[in-house]
Parts: C-alpha cells; structure tokens; sequence
C-alpha cells in the first residue's frame, strides 16, 4: 500500500505558561523520512510491534542513497507488568553524516491492555547539541507532563481527543490498518512539545 501524510499542530495553550517549539516543519520532515521506508501493509495482530520484533529502514533523501537507519525494537518493562517498550534509534549515515552528524534514540511505554501510549523519553545529538525530554500521559485529566533536560518544572500540555502516540508507532499502524485506495484515518501524534493530527491517506497499491 502506498500512502502519504498530511497534518497540522493542535497547538493547545500549556496549562502552565510553559514553552512551545514550534516544531512543525521539524514533524514534518521526519514524518517524510520515516514514511518514505514503510512497508506494504499485511496481515498482523492488533498491537503493531510483538515482544521481541525488530525492524530496521534504511532510508534515502534525494539523491543521497543510505542517507540514514532507523532501528525499532520492542520488549517488555521489567517494572510494569503488561506493558511494552518501543525503542526507536534513528541516525544519519554515510555522506549524509558527514554533512549533518545526527543520532536519536525515543523509548515509549505502551500499555498492552488499552493499547495507550504510558509515557516516553526521547534524546538526540545534532551536531554536537543535545536535546532530551521525557513525557508522562495522565488520561484521566487529558493532561500531558512534559519535562526537558534543562527543565526543573514540568510543562502540562493539554492533549486533544484520541490516542497519542510517538511519529514512528503512527507509521507502523498502518500494518494493522486495512485501508483501500481513496480512504484514510486519522492518528495523534506528538513530536516534543507539540500534538499533530494527522490523516494517513491510501492512494494505491505497490506493483
């Protein structure tokens, strides 16, 4: 199946004055990167990732071939029953590093009951500049508990209805997902302090 993306940030107020990235082209472009590698859809169980799977995209951009990887793994939290971690490792590789150095690496906690989204952390290199945050998915008063590296206060992000989930878990949805050409669904995304809703559209089939 052949599908492409489109979005916009919820940009909800913070509950709490805290700060906002404005972090939409940044969504965007890895949104491209990550979906540029998915592939064809097919028959899987209801949670997309299983204890113990591994994935692994190389991903190109322009002419620039093995410009990155993105490695996925999935295993259970030894502190909470019930519950998988999805750990996703994402790199620029070969010529592209030499042009931009870039590492990454997200872990979320899902709950295997529900299927939500519990809490995630994600850090990154760019250059030699570190960034990290950790979040923590309060349902009950839809409130998101945001803290940065450098942060001694969380930031409270007001979450908009649905399920959120991390960029690459929406991508890999889609495997469970049984959309035919012309439709689409919708999904919650955040990317480091913003909520995006996307709509994930079927445009054809892959020969």
């Amino acid at each position: 199946m052949i599908a492409c993306l489109t979005g916009q940030p919820c940009r909800p107020p913070a509950r709490d004055g805290g700060r906002r990235t404005g972090g939409a082209l940044r969504a965007i472009a890895l949104l491209i990167l990550a979906g540029a590698s998915l592939e064809s859809a097919r028959a899987a169980p209801a949670f997309p990732l299983q204890n113990g799977e591994q994935l692994v995209y190389r991903v190109s951009w322009a002419i620039v071939r093995g410009a990155g990887e993105i490695k996925i793994e999935a295993h259970p939290d030894a502190d909470t029953p019930n519950s998988l971690v999805v750990t996703t490792t994402t790199a620029t590789r070969g010529f592209a590093r030499w042009l931009m150095r870039f590492e990454a690496k997200a872990a979320s906690v899902y709950d295997l009951t529900t299927g939500s989204l519990v809490s995630l952390s994600e850090s990154s290199d760019t250059r030699g500049k570190l960034k990290s945050h950790a979040v923590a998915f309060d349902y009950a008063d839809r409130l998101a508990s945001y803290r940065a590296l450098d942060s001694t206060e969380p930031s409270l992000l007001a979450m908009p209805s649905g399920d959120p989930s991390d960029l690459i878990m929406a991508l890999l949805k889609t495997r469970t997902w049984d959309l035919k050409p012309g439709e689409s669904r919708d999904s919650l995304v955040l990317f480091d302090d913003d909520f995006y809703e996307l709509t994930i559209h079927a445009t054809g089939y892959e020969e």
